[in-house]
C-alpha cells in the first residue's frame, strides 16, 4: 500500500533572491495532527514516514539557516591577493559553460590587466571568512550608436557553496555603483538557458534583449582572409 501523500503537509518554497535556481521553504510548523479518515487510512508505518520526511525537512532548513546566520560576506573591489583564488572561479566557470578548451588566462596576466596602469579590468569579490567566493569583472567600452562609454560585464560568478545568500545581487549593485561613479549604463550577455540569472537581472531592473554573440575564431579568420574558404556571402 503506497503512503499518502497530503500536500498540505509540504511547505511552500520561494526561489532564492540571487535568482541562482535553488529554492528555500519557508519554515513552518510542520505537526502532523491525523484526523479520524487519516487514522483509518493510514498505518503506523506511513504515519512514521511522514513524521520523518518533515523532521528531515526540518533539519534542512535548520542547516539554512544557520549557514545564513553564520557566513558575513564582504563585497569589495579586487587587491593584487585575490588573483590566484579568481583565476581558479574564472576556470571554474569555463568549464561550467563548456568552453574550458577557449580559457588561456593565466595569473599573471590577470594581475596585469587588472592593477597595471591603465587598467584594463575593474575587479570585484566577494569574501567570506577571509577566502573569495565570487567575483564580477567589467571594463569600459564605446558604443559608436551612444557616442559614449558603457560598463560591460563580463563575468558574474558566485561559488556553488555559498549560493542563496544574495552574493549575486550584491556584486552586481556594486558594478552598477561602479557605473553611477562614471556616468555610464551597464551591459552584459546572458545564456539563454540559464533561467535563474535571467529573473534575477528583470529582478534588479535590467532589460533583457534575445540576440546572439558570433565568435569568429582565428582558424576561421584565416581561412576567408587568406582566400581558401573564401566566398561571396549577402
Amino acid at each position: 500500500m503506497s503512503p499518502l501523500r497530503d500536500s498540505s503537509l509540504q511547505p511552500p518554497c520561494d526561489p532564492q533572491p540571487d535568482g541562482v535556481g535553488l529554492k528555500r521553504c519557508r519554515p513552518l510548523g510542520l505537526v502532523f495532527r491525523p484526523t479520524e479518515q487519516h487514522s483509518a487510512r493510514k498505518s503506523h508505518a506511513e504515519l512514521w514516514e511522514v513524521e520523518s520526511s518533515q523532521a528531515r525537512t526540518m533539519s534542512r532548513l535548520n542547516v539554512q539557516q544557520t549557514r545564513r546566520k553564520i557566513v558575513e560576506v564582504n563585497v569589495r573591489s579586487g587587491e593584487p591577493r585575490d588573483v590566484d583564488a579568481v583565476l581558479s572561479s574564472m576556470r571554474e566557470l569555463a568549464e561550467h559553460e563548456g568552453h574550458s578548451q577557449y580559457f588561456e588566462l593565466t595569473s599573471e596576466a590577470l594581475h596585469q590587466a587588472c592593477f597595471a596602469e591603465p587598467r584594463r579590468i575593474e575587479l570585484i569579490v566577494a569574501e567570506a571568512d577571509r577566502a573569495v567566493v565570487g567575483y564580477a569583472t567589467c571594463m569600459l567600452q564605446f558604443s559608436p550608436w551612444m557616442g559614449r562609454d558603457y560598463l560591460f560585464l563580463d563575468d558574474l560568478y558566485v561559488r556553488d557553496e555559498v549560493r542563496g545568500l544574495g552574493i549575486g545581487s550584491r556584486l552586481l549593485r556594486q558594478v552598477g555603483a561602479l557605473a553611477l561613479e562614471r556616468g555610464v549604463d551597464v551591459r552584459w550577455h546572458v545564456e539563454i538557458e540559464n533561467r535563474s540569472a535571467q529573473k534575477l537581472y528583470r529582478a534588479l531592473g535590467a532589460e533583457l534583449r534575445e540576440k546572439l554573440i558570433a565568435y569568429w575564431s582565428g582558424e576561421a579568420i584565416r581561412g576567408q582572409v587568406n582566400g581558401a574558404d573564401s566566398q561571396t556571402i549577402d
